[in-house]
């Protein structure tokens, strides 16, 4: 069987079970009786987090990644790359799906295929270590603030590997001498020279640690507001605690786009604040068809740029 079927099989079936498991517990009634009392103010405020985070944030980040590691290129254009991106994100099985889009669709008329993609690949980095950073700290809280939260020391463990190896990465990978293939040593050893070169601005290194930081932020302040969209009341302060982990776990490579392990984390992390699971499912799946919203929104503007076509799966450049 094809590797790439295999995974994504395998994706799907993590999504699948999870999701089923916590569909056995939701109770359908509670639902819809939340559903009927729904909110519109917070609701569209929780979508307006969304986009400032997965597009205005995102693409400023993009922006000072390219403003050092290349030239300045247009805030517009890569707005409008990464709301594209959010889309194939949404429908390729692959979790990263969206980034190589974006890196492909910057090749075309901005910059050299081999500096897209290291900016890409700069700019998951800087996302990555900012929901690391974030989840470090809020998983500490955890397990320092509730007595039945010895599960979160894993992910407080995760979050300090992660740290170390986005950290590390860059001093220890030039010194390995086996990249045997000199192609992509050279595609290494330059990606880890931009990184570098990014590291000796400090301020600007920090900054952009902190606006990735404020995007996970965000996110975790959409969550809250999605909570009073449907009249379930939970403290703001707990909230974006709790919530940091889930999303961290909802990234790792295994599922389908997050979904199923992001309801399980949502209805065991807002469980420890004495929310009922039927809420925290809800929560959970109205934050993912907010997303998928977003990502259909990129599809449109996909579709009606003349100039995009579908890039191929297996650039020659890749």
């Amino acid at each position: 069987m094809n590797r790439k079927l295999l995974s994504f099989l395998i994706k799907l079936a993590v999504s699948g079970v999870i999701f089923a498991f916590v569909l056995k517990y939701t109770n359908v009634d509670q639902v819809a009786a939340r559903l009927e009392s729904i909110r519109l103010a917070p609701l569209a405020a929780a979508i307006g987090c969304l986009v400032l985070q997965a597009i205005a944030i995102g693409a400023w980040r993009w922006s000072a990644i390219l403003g050092v590691v290349h030239r300045p290129v247009a805030i517009g254009s890569l707005v409008r790359m990464t709301i594209i991106g959010i889309f194939f994100n949404q429908i390729l099985p692959t979790t990263f799906g969206g980034d190589g889009v974006r890196a492909w669709l910057l090749s075309r008329s901005e910059a050299p295929i081999d500096v897209a993609i290291r900016s890409v690949m700069l700019d998951r980095a800087l996302g990555l270590f900012g929901l690391f950073l974030l989840t470090l700290v809020s998983s500490l809280i955890v397990v320092l603030w509730f007595d039945q939260s010895v599960d979160m020391i894993g992910v407080l463990l995760l979050s300090l590997a992660g740290l170390v190896v986005l950290a590390g990465v860059p001093l220890v990978l030039p010194l390995s001498n086996k990249v045997k293939w000199a192609k992509p040593k050279k595609f290494l050893l330059r990606f880890m020279e931009e990184v570098k070169f990014l590291l000796k601005n400090r301020t600007r290194t920090m900054l952009l640690i902190l606006v990735s930081v404020f995007g996970h932020f965000v996110v975790c302040l959409a969550v809250w507001l999605t909570a009073r969209a449907f009249v379930i009341e939970i403290p703001l302060g707990p909230t974006l605690v709790i919530v940091p982990p889930v999303f961290l776990a909802a990234a790792l490579p295994i599922s389908i786009a997050g979904w199923g392990v992001r309801e399980g984390g949502m209805v065991f992390g807002l469980g420890l604040l004495g929310v009922a699971s039927s809420d925290a499912a809800l929560i959970s799946v109205a934050i993912g068809l907010m997303g998928v919203a977003i990502g259909l929104f990129g599809a449109l503007v996909w579709l009606i740029s003349p100039s995009e076509k579908m890039p191929r799966p297996n650039h020659p450049a890749l």
